[in-house]
């Protein structure tokens, strides 16, 4: 039998415990932000162990040697509310100090779980209290984990049944992120992204996942057996398994950010940036002329954490504890929205509200043009079908240089933050079905496919919704791999000046490709604000707000 369980409200028992410490090594529990709790629910930790207690510590990140002391020793003997905790592992949050501690009883199973090794415990736990819209656990669920590329396989990416896309009421066509634990008698986990296969090529595999080797964290132990049922060498794994969708594809906008407009040529910004910013002033003018409050919003943005407006960020970082985008209305845009009048506008609260978000509207726009683009998520080209009793796959078969998208343009910029250097923008030429067919055709080595199979592997595997396919040395030029990173296209038809400036550049070494020819530099290159998005500081000051400018006399 088949649980499914969507995040909902839980009981007191789940909240996920605040807690600090101090340079003194006092233990204090933390206020919750505007009373917002975070909790186990749509967590695989809460479906693996249930009943267990965790606490989320803070601790001072600048201490001297007494004081780093001090709280290493109340951190290995911590002590709340009558329980004892212990420490267990970490998330991208890290370096921010914070550190995940749960009940003792429950300590050793988590230890065991990341094979005694502390490192991969601060690194990977993360996957078990990541936050999953769907959580499903499976009673016998087979899964195959193969080296990378193999049974169309790539970089974190995997295969997942059709029928469970299903029933978890998922479309087939979305690119999904997933983190999954499995293997009760040597506990594992892992984490990437899935596309659909279809259950005909499942059930031929005989297999209900398929896996590579690096969705697994941390690596797997031993070497890997001959599996006649899939004809190739692997690990199979038979039994209790939970599955969490984070995420799955769709269509969005990217806000522009000044790290891509400092790249463009003064031409591009004459002609393509700032009379989208000059538009932007004409809507906020009219929107609040017309008392179009509504409107007004929807181009400030709805709220200040609105991530339409600022997705340079890694999704993984933002895990165990970091602020999520709100998907609720702030008091003041709900009241304003509510009050068809337009007399709360007079209240001090909402319009002190309001001249903030139009500050910090109006210093995107000076600095970055205000203009948004088409966001998708980073998808492989891999296949996997049945045809005549025979499983045919492929992978990494698209040329380098091209993309599989639904931009109309010919080509676009594949934009992946932080943008470190112009050589990030990636120019990439749009793949149409005409030319897309006959690569597909010989990719597989079958020129009989029939035409219902291709129409299958391009709406389900290649054409995803909200998907943008590279080949994986493509992916990796800016940093970017198959576990649903997220990037955004700047499409040529509405930036031909800012797509040509960026292909008469060209390509530059990068430091590792002149570490390779031996011509290092002596001098240690220091970090600036190029080196990608920081934390705002506690009066609300980002690195983003520093303007590049020339020095004078």
């Amino acid at each position: 039998m088949t649980a499914t369980r969507p995040q909902n409200t839980t009981g007191e028992s789940k909240l996920i415990l605040e807690l600090k410490i101090d340079v003194t090594g006092e233990v204090t529990r933390k206020a919750s932000k505007l009373g917002r709790k975070d909790t186990l629910e749509g967590k695989l930790l809460a479906q693996l162990y249930p009943g267990i207690r965790v606490a989320r510590v803070s601790v001072p990140v600048e201490l001297t040697p007494y004081e780093q002391s001090v709280v290493e020793n109340r951190m290995a003997q911590l002590s709340f509310g009558g329980v004892e905790y212990k420490l267990v592992g970490a998330s991208g949050s890290a370096k921010d100090g914070k550190f995940y501690f749960v009940d003792q009883p429950h300590a050793k199973p988590i230890a065991e779980r990341f094979q005694h090794w502390p490192e991969a415990a601060i690194v990977y736990f993360s996957i078990l209290i990541s936050d999953c819209k769907l959580v499903t656990e499976q009673p016998d669920f087979r899964i195959v984990v193969v080296e990378d590329h193999v049974l169309g396989t790539n970089d974190c990416r995997g295969w997942i049944r059709e029928s469970l896309y299903r029933k978890l009421h998922l479309s087939p066509d979305r690119f999904c992120q997933f983190r999954l634990a499995f293997d009760a008698r040597e506990p594992k986990q892992a984490k990437g992204a899935l596309k659909a296969m279809s259950d005909r090529v499942a059930d031929r595999l005989a297999v209900d996942c398929i896996l590579p080797e690096s969705a697994c964290k941390p690596n797997l132990k031993g070497g890997s057996r001959f599996l006649p049922q899939i004809g190739t060498s692997g690990r199979l794994y038979t039994g209790p398994a939970v599955l969490g969708i984070k995420q799955w594809s769709r269509v969005t906008e990217y806000g522009s950010s000044y790290t891509l407009v400092e790249h463009a040529s003064d031409e591009a910004l004459q002609l393509e940036i700032m009379p989208r910013a000059i538009e932007e002033v004409r809507k906020v003018r009219k929107a609040w002329d017309d008392g179009d409050y509504e409107g007004l919003l929807r181009v400030l943005g709805k709220s200040e954490e609105d991530a339409t407006f600022d997705m340079s960020f890694d999704l993984e970082a933002l895990e165990g504890g970091s602020n999520l985008p709100s998907e609720e209305w702030e008091p003041a845009e709900a009241v304003l929205l509510a009050d068809k009048s337009g007399n709360s506008i007079r209240f001090p609260y909402v319009s002190n509200q309001i001249n903030r978000k139009l500050a910090r509207w109006a210093f995107r726009t000076l600095t970055s043009g205000g203009f948004k683009l088409p966001a998708f998520a980073l998808a492989d080209d891999g296949i996997l079908v049945e045809h005549e009793g025979k499983i045919l796959a492929a992978s990494d078969w698209i040329p380098e240089d091209t993309a599989i998208t639904s931009v109309a343009a010919e080509q676009s910029l594949c934009i992946r933050y932080p943008i470190r250097m112009q050589e990030d923008l990636l120019p990439v030429r749009h793949i149409r079905d005409a030319e897309l067919v006959p690569m597909l055709v010989r990719a597989l080595g079958k020129s009989d496919l029939p035409e219902s199979l291709i129409a299958y592997i391009l709406k389900r595997q290649l054409r995803m919704e909200g998907t943008y396919i590279l080949h994986s040395e493509t992916a990796k030029r800016n940093g970017g791999d198959f576990d649903f990173d997220t990037i955004c296209a700047m499409p040529s038809d509405e930036f031909p000046k800012s797509v040509a400036g960026r292909i008469a550049h060209g390509e530059t070494p990068s430091g590792k490709d002149q570490a390779q020819k031996g011509e290092v530099s002596l001098v240690e290159r220091l970090s600036g604000c190029n080196e990608g998005q920081r934390k705002p500081d506690r009066f609300n000051h980002r690195s983003e707000d520093l303007v590049p400018c020339s020095r004078t006399a």
